[in-house]
């Protein structure tokens, strides 16, 4: 009995998740209550927060889905790390993250959470933004060391904390970015390529 109440309760949570997404997509975030997602899946408001503890939380699971791997794989299938300008290489992958991020995601939606996201308290954050950003942090980890093979950065650099930077500065343009629609692509990557190209200036060899 205790397998079947879990598939239940399992199943209960994905609909309410999946419910929730489509009405933030359809209606946007700040037109829907939570008391209309209750009513929408056919349960109270009390019971839904058994489930999830905000309405912000809710919005949290497109973050979910969210996998980089494959965006980066795929990358480093298409350039040549040993001779490609280390700068270029870094705002390419910064612009094909973020398109991807905002092609899953409403923009309208990503200025909801970009800012509680990057600037609230970390033992407040849902926990599918906190698996999927420290898997993202593990890629550019991953990604950096092969650049560092290559050359690009001195040894002394910590990757870590220099993957922790990116993504930090990441959010920071994608809440510059998303503030207007549609959304300004070139100047956005006119400014990533300026400022990472000053960062990078002090961590080459």
């Amino acid at each position: 009995m205790s397998g079947l109440r879990e598939k239940q309760k399992a199943e209960r949570k994905l609909l309410i998740r999946e419910t929730a997404l489509r009405m933030f997509k359809e209606k946007g975030y700040k037109s829907v209550k939570v008391d209309d997602i209750a009513a929408e899946v056919g349960m109270s408001v009390p019971t839904l927060f058994k489930y999830y503890s905000s309405k912000h939380e809710l919005l949290c699971e497109f973050i979910s889905d969210y996998d980089p791997e494959p965006i980066i794989e795929k990358f480093k299938s298409q350039i040549d790390m040993e001779r490609d300008d280390p700068v270029n290489i870094i705002c390419e992958l910064e612009w094909r993250i973020a398109y991807e991020e905002l092609t899953s995601c409403s923009p309208s939606l990503w200025r909801e959470m970009m800012p509680s996201l990057l600037f609230g308290q970390v033992e407040a954050l849902p926990e599918a933004y906190i698996k999927s950003n420290e898997a993202l942090i593990r890629s550019l980890v991953s990604f950096f060391e092969e650049m560092k093979a290559h050359g690009h950065f001195a040894s002394h650099i910590d990757l870590e904390v220099a993957a922790r930077y990116m993504n930090d500065f990441a959010h920071m343009q994608m809440i510059r970015l998303t503030r207007t629609e549609p959304l300004d692509w070139k100047s956005h990557r006119e400014q990533v390529h300026q400022v990472l190209r000053m960062m990078y200036e002090g961590m080459k060899p």
